[in-house]
């Protein structure tokens, strides 16, 4: 998998949703998600929730590779 879609519908996202997911280079939120109810417990591989967090809001986020740390809202 090297993308998902978190439809605007979804409130939540848990503690290790994604972790494992090692080669997901493109994750598009279409909605948002408090702060509250975004897992700060390996939600993702890097600094997905972070970005999100600071202002990123809804969007498209990606990152070069799998193995990067670094996620940049498109």
């Amino acid at each position: 998998m090297y993308f998902i879609y978190i439809p605007e519908g979804v409130r939540e996202i848990g503690e290790g949703a994604f972790w494992e997911y090692v080669g997901l280079t493109s994750v598009t939120f279409g909605g948002s998600i408090r702060e509250a109810d975004f897992s700060s417990n390996n939600s993702f591989t890097g600094d997905l929730r972070a970005t999100y967090l600071a202002g990123g809001g809804p969007g498209t986020y990606t990152r070069p590779n799998g193995g990067s740390t670094t996620w940049t809202k498109q």
